[in-house]
């Protein structure tokens, strides 16, 4: 039933992106020509993470990459110690070429909070609207479907804006207050559930240590992902309940550095993990999470 209903949701934004696709040129060499986006003068522009809460300070060139953009504001979404912020249209851009400014207090002022409240751990990521000058509007978001009334909601269907480095450059972005301090040497738990009980659809939790990966994961009980789940844990299904996998990961002392990152899923409302210290403490916890980098914190 769960793979019916992803094969009739893709099927279904298939057929609405038909009517959106007459708009523009979007031909088999994937390239938006008359799409309205913009990009960084710099590939690197936006950092993963950045050091100081109080004072984060972006000043970075962006350029309109088909000279048809009229309008371009961004919407950053912040997770300050664990309450979720949003700001809308935060930063609007008119005229290009033009310099992206983002500073603490922009955004302590664009999400009704208080720049001191700022600490290590706290996300922000932000999701551009471009105006092409007859109209049409083009986000950095995938769009939204409801499988109960049918219906796609704000989002932009061409999969480059979101899927390929080139488009999204500056219509996607966020990053992690972070301090790159040796973490506490030890096994810490990281307790992974899947609500379908079919396993993850997906790589899981990437676990960098002093640049070296390894993935925690939920085997997927399809196998669609047995060339990619190397090391996963295995899943009963059906289970009543969903499933349950514990991985062990083992922070060598003298550890200089680590890093943490969702690589997604097909189903992400399914997935949800907790990882806890070598004293038990649970030190983070996610459900449905986003890609990207985790800010999993704890610090010898």
């Amino acid at each position: 039933m769960k793979r019916i209903l992803y094969f009739f949701t893709i099927a279904s934004l298939t057929l609405v992106s038909c009517t959106d696709e007459s708009t523009f040129s979007n031909p088999v060499t994937h390239q938006l020509e008359r799409g309205a986006f913009v990009r960084f003068n710099n590939m690197d522009a936006i950092l993963d993470m950045y050091p100081d809460p109080q004072d984060i300070n972006i000043s970075e060139g962006i350029y309109d990459a088909n000279g048809n953009v009229s309008s371009y504001s961004l919407t950053v979404t912040a997770n300050i110690g664990g309450n979720l912020y949003t700001g809308e249209d935060f930063i609007t851009i008119t005229s290009f070429p033009a310099t992206l400014n983002i500073t603490s207090q922009m955004l302590a002022d664009a999400i009704g909070a208080d720049v001191s409240d700022f600490f290590y751990g706290d996300t922000f990521n932000f999701v551009a609207k471009a105006t092409r000058n007859d109209g049409v509007v083009f986000y950095g978001q995938n769009p939204t479907y409801s499988s109960s009334t049918g219906t796609v909601g704000v989002g932009n269907t061409q999969a480059q804006l979101t899927d390929i480095s080139a488009y999204k450059n500056a219509m996607t972005f966020g990053f992690v207050l972070f301090t790159d301090c040796p973490p506490v040497p030890g096994v810490y738990e990281i307790v992974m559930r899947d609500s379908y009980g079919d396993g993850w659809q997906g790589q899981g939790v990437a676990v960098t240590l002093d640049g070296v990966t390894q993935y925690a994961m939920l085997c997927d009980w399809w196998g669609d992902w047995a060339d990619y789940q190397d090391g996963c844990l295995p899943v009963t299904y059906p289970q009543s309940g969903g499933n349950t996998g514990v991985y062990d990961l083992v922070v060598p002392s003298g550890t200089q550095s680590w890093s943490w990152n969702w690589t997604g899923d097909w189903y992400p409302s399914e997935c949800s993990f907790e990882v806890y210290a070598p004293n038990g403490t649970q030190i983070f916890s996610a459900a449905s999470p986003a890609v990207g980098m985790l800010p999993v914190i704890n610090c010898l």
